[in-house]
């Protein structure tokens, strides 16, 4: 945008009128070179719009006049609009050749060096891991193998240890039975091998140290079974007495371990009345 000097803007002013002039006579002078009809008017729109803004110039008001170019030529005729240039796509060279190319027929396919060359490249690539593959699948069927043969072994011992455990259960009844036999041959009176060694030091332990302070005589009867019952509450959980192998109730405890709670508390007596003895003494 620009604004016209005053004295630029009459002088394009009085070039209006002679330009159109000049047109006209131009058109009168040569009919066979008339401009048409549409570009004529073209033109003289063109030049009433300048016209305009150099009369809104003169009378003070700011106007803008087309800085671009006529859209005429020198002989009057209108410029063909401007069109972008396509971007044209890069074309192979003229006679380089194709790196897979097939028969008319479609019965054979040739194929160029470098083409080629890249397919043996990755066959090889292929041939290795193929070889790699082979290798791994063997070494999986070798520890396959070693694993089956394991798990024979395993089941073999595992039916070894099934048969040596039912010979056990039937000598463990056979044992059961000879002792009940015995208990009845006995009068269901206990012997000294149905005691274990560890059970009896345990009672002994626990009666000079528990049952004494509260119990000092027990009679046969309901004396003895209220001091053996608490003997066995006492050691049966430290001793685990009725878990396997041992697997002793309280009955079984009481047939078989009373005596040794009754000399027990026999025991801790005579030492109780010999500490006395000698108390009085002044021994």
């Amino acid at each position: 945008m620009w604004r016209i000097q005053p004295t630029l803007a009459e002088d394009y002013a009085s070039l209006v009128p002679c330009c159109l002039s000049v047109l006209d006579g131009a058109n009168g002078a040569h009919q066979n070179h008339r401009i048409p009809s549409a570009k004529s008017r073209a033109i003289t729109d063109q030049m009433q719009e300048k016209s305009k803004a150099v009369s809104a110039f003169l009378h003070g008001s700011r106007v803008d006049i087309p800085s671009g170019k006529p859209a005429v030529n020198a002989d009057g005729t209108l410029k063909a609009p401007t069109q972008k240039k396509k971007k044209t796509l890069p074309t192979a060279a003229h006679g380089k050749k194709k790196a897979v190319t097939t028969s008319p027929d479609g019965k054979t396919v040739s194929m160029s060096k470098g083409h080629w060359r890249t397919k043996l490249q990755e066959a090889a690539v292929l041939k290795r891991e193929k070889h790699e593959c082979e290798a791994k699948i063997i070494t999986l069927k070798e520890d396959l193998m070693q694993n089956q043969k394991a798990l024979t072994a395993l089941t073999e011992h595992k039916n070894g240890l099934v048969t040596q455990n039912r010979d056990c259960r039937m000598e463990l009844a056979d044992l059961q039975s000879l002792i009940k036999a015995i208990r009845a041959k006995n009068g269901g009176k206990s012997t000294k091998d149905e005691r274990s060694s560890d059970i009896t030091k345990e009672i002994g332990t626990f009666v000079k140290d528990n049952l004494f302070r509260t119990i000092k005589f027990a009679q046969p009867g309901q004396e003895m079974s209220t001091a053996t019952q608490r003997v066995w509450n006492g050691i049966k959980g430290r001793l685990k007495l009725e878990e396997p192998p041992k697997s002793l109730n309280f009955d079984e405890f009481y047939r078989i371990y009373h005596p040794v709670v009754q000399t027990e508390l026999s025991l801790a007596r005579q030492y109780v009345q010999s500490r006395s003895q000698d108390a009085a003494h002044c021994k």
